[in-house]
């Protein structure tokens, strides 16, 4: 089984539009940080965020149902983060109160009060406090 992640590119869009409909999720792919997630071939999963001064505004993870249960959507998330972190993003917002993203490290958004967010996350303490394989020269 391979597995992919990357930024979407001009060969995906019309795919990725199309899934997208599907959901109906209507957040567009026409700007932001996406990435997508190909498994065999088949397009499992779908991230989106947003750059805004200097910060991340996470728009959604989506992962096709069949591909869930993988922890694909993870994947994906991590993916948008160590993209974040390397152009020197470390703080990434999400609109409303979701427990998944709880789980995976966001927090209520209390010291941050001029973005009106419910939840945040510090990418590099996320980065920091997960549990990595291997000593700090290993990827």
């Amino acid at each position: 089984m391979m597995i992919t992640i990357r930024e979407i590119d001009d060969k995906d869009y019309k795919r990725v539009n199309r899934i997208l409909m599907e959901e109906q999720i209507k957040e567009g792919i026409s700007q932001g940080l996406i990435y997508i997630l190909i498994e065999e071939d088949e397009y499992a999963g779908i991230g989106k965020i947003d750059i805004e001064n200097g910060y991340g505004v996470l728009k959604y993870i989506f992962v096709r149902e069949k591909y869930r249960g993988f922890n694909y959507g993870e994947a994906l998330l991590r993916a948008m983060l160590f993209k974040l972190n390397v152009m020197d993003i470390n703080v990434v917002f999400y609109r409303e109160y979701n427990k998944y993203l709880i789980n995976k490290g966001f927090e209520l958004n209390k010291k941050n009060l001029i973005v009106h967010y419910s939840l945040s996350l510090s990418i590099n303490s996320f980065f920091k406090d997960c549990c990595l394989c291997g000593d700090n020269d290993e990827i």
